[in-house]
């Protein structure tokens, strides 16, 4: 049997504790439209649509290769040829398979004017 000590008790609540604050406040303060639900009826953009690949559509931009050039506010909720469906989902004028995400990412990003 292994005794553990009070200083490694305590480091691992701490550890414990500061996970569940961090997965919680961090998803809530950085929210994706991915974690919110679609609207009745309305399916996403789904991986495999070859239109997608191509422009390098990305739901969710911790995925985006960090050597890709792109502006602090390039999401598609800033793009021109973005139509909201509501806060968090809207049609994109490339990608006609599905809803993409207000906070995603392509290289056809078009500032709107």
């Amino acid at each position: 049997m292994k005794h553990t000590s009070r200083r490694d008790f305590i480091k691992a609540a701490c550890a414990f504790i500061m996970a569940g604050i961090v997965s919680r406040f961090g998803l809530l303060s950085f929210a994706h439209a991915k974690d919110s639900p679609l609207p009745a009826g309305k399916v996403a953009v789904p991986a495999t649509d070859p239109v997608a690949k191509a422009i390098g559509y990305v739901a969710d931009i911790k995925s985006l290769d960090k050597s890709a050039k792109r502006g602090s506010k390039d999401f598609c909720n800033n793009c021109a040829l973005y139509t909201a469906v509501d806060a968090h989902w809207g049609r994109c004028q490339m990608l006609t398979s599905g809803l993409v995400t207000a906070q995603g990412w392509c290289r056809s990003y078009s500032k709107k004017v």
